[in-house]
Order: C-alpha cells, then sequence, then structure tokens
C-alpha cells in the first residue's frame, strides 16, 4: 500500500444561519473555520484538497486501495494546509494482534 501523509487542513467551510427570519445586520459575518485531519489523496480531483480519514488494500500490497469517509475541499476553501507526517514516517504506535498483548 502506498504510503500516504498525515495533514492537518484548515479551510473555511459553507454554512448557514438558523432557519429562522434574520435582518442583514445579524447575518454572522466571521467565517466557519474548520480543522481537517488525514491521510491526503494527491491527484484524486481536480481544484479540490482531497482527505481520507482511512484507507485499506486488503492485505494486498498489488490491490487497488481503498478510501473511506473523503472530504473534497475545495482549494478556494483552504486556508493552509500543514504536514504533520511524512509518508514512510514510523507509526505513533502498533496495535497487537487480536489475543496477544
Amino acid at each position: 500500500m502506498s504510503n500516504l501523509p498525515i495533514v492537518i487542513v484548515e479551510w473555511d467551510d459553507a454554512h448557514s444561519d438558523p432557519g429562522s427570519w434574520l435582518t442583514l445586520e445579524e447575518i454572522e459575518q466571521e467565517p466557519c473555520r474548520v480543522s481537517t485531519v488525514g491521510l491526503l489523496i494527491t491527484s484524486a480531483k481536480p481544484d479540490h484538497v482531497v482527505v481520507a480519514q482511512s484507507v485499506h488494500s486488503l492485505g494486498q500490497d498489488d490491490f487497488e486501495p481503498h478510501y473511506d469517509s473523503l472530504i473534497c475541499i475545495p482549494v478556494g476553501m483552504v486556508r493552509s494546509m500543514r504536514v504533520v507526517s511524512q509518508s514512510g514516517a514510523a507509526p505513533l504506535f502498533r496495535c497487537a494482534p487480536s489475543g496477544q498483548a
């Protein structure tokens, strides 16, 4: 399976005001800033930063990876992106197989 960098993406999300009548002065003026952490999937969708929560290859190195919980953020909404773990970096911890400690 390919090694993917882990990133933190700061971006401005689209949002709506409460479902009630408002005056123009009552509209929220601050952006809805969001932080997303996950695996960066490059070249997945033009003009978007694509981040996955999980990836697997069914235990086969030559199997095409499958991704879970993708979020596709338009590049115009991205305020910053920081790599927190380069590809190939050692994991923070290792889980023992079931039944082993």
